[in-house]
């Protein structure tokens, strides 16, 4: 040992230096994990489940009425006249989603019954798939969903939204890849429709 301490001193001196040691070693251990310790990434279970944050949305002013859609998207073609209804068509940057407002006015057509009748129509094409079929509200406003698939088509994954407002006949239709994709664009975009 050393001259003027004690064996007892000297182990309890060597003891806090150890100490210090482990607490200092334990402290740089923790700056540098830190920032892994709050960067996860997901896993691939749970990047299935995350939602998309929406994005901001830029406002649409026709004849009939006015809407939101995605800021960025563009307009295709506005109230197009064909047949008894008027098309209006929005499509992201990349043309990988859509989304396809219909108007009829004076369609007395509920939107459950306007529903049956498009899906009638469709259900003998190629590939399709009804996914959901039900009535809801958006706003406050009766509306009915109806999610579909027609696989082969390049945005095969749909959703299409009815509602009748201010004595027209309304259906929002979104088209992507998957109906996740474009499930949440649509009833954002549905539940904005303002007739004049």
């Amino acid at each position: 040992g050393s001259p003027g301490i004690s064996t007892e001193e000297f182990i309890r001196a060597r003891s806090r230096k150890r100490s210090y040691a482990l607490v200092a070693l334990l402290c740089v251990a923790g700056v540098i994990a830190a920032p892994f310790a709050f960067t996860r990434s997901p896993s691939p279970h749970h990047a299935a489940r995350a939602k998309p944050v929406p994005p901001p949305f830029s406002h649409y002013s026709g004849p009939g009425y006015g809407i939101a859609y995605p800021a960025g998207w563009h307009i295709v073609e506005a109230e197009r006249p064909i047949a008894t209804f008027f098309r209006t068509e929005f499509a992201s940057t990349d043309g990988q989603q859509r989304i396809i407002v219909d108007r009829s006015p004076g369609d007395a057509l509920t939107p459950r019954a306007k529903g049956l009748s498009v899906e009638s129509a469709t259900a003998p094409t190629p590939g399709y798939r009804r996914v959901a079929f039900f009535s809801t509200t958006l706003r406050g406003r009766q509306a009915l969903v109806w999610e579909f698939v027609l696989t082969g088509q390049q945005r095969g994954a749909r959703v299409d939204i009815f509602q009748h407002l201010g004595g027209s006949g309304y259906a929002v239709l979104g088209e992507a890849r998957t109906l996740a994709s474009i499930l949440s664009v649509t009833q954002r975009v549905a539940a904005s429709l303002a007739p004049r």
